[in-house]
């Protein structure tokens, strides 16, 4: 309502409204960091199931957002050795974009 319709995706000049901005990044912020802990442990789970199409499916979302966790890492190194040829290709290049 404000960032796109008052604003016009402007950053407001009025000192009041830069306060509301602020408060609406930070808000944004914290639901983003939120969202990412809470998927993380989605992309978990899907990780160790045996559902062959969610697994390649969350190595596919792992080489679009790096988590910097141990647990992922293993997760994702465990799978570039699986017997599905699939889920090795797709753990392989989730592997390449993990930070070393």
């Amino acid at each position: 309502m404000y960032c796109r319709g008052k604003w016009q995706y402007l950053i407001p000049t009025d000192p009041v409204e830069r306060r509301q901005l602020r408060e609406i990044c930070e808000r944004t912020l914290a639901f983003e960091n939120h969202f990412l802990l809470v998927y993380k442990e989605f992309l978990l789970s899907e990780l160790h199931a045996e559902d062959v199409e969610g697994k390649i499916y969350a190595l596919w979302v792992l080489s679009k957002i790096v988590y910097q966790n141990k647990e992922v890492e293993e997760a994702v190194a465990m799978l570039a050795n699986n017997a599905q040829i699939e889920v090795q290709n797709a753990a392989k290049k989730a592997l390449q974009k993990l930070p070393r």
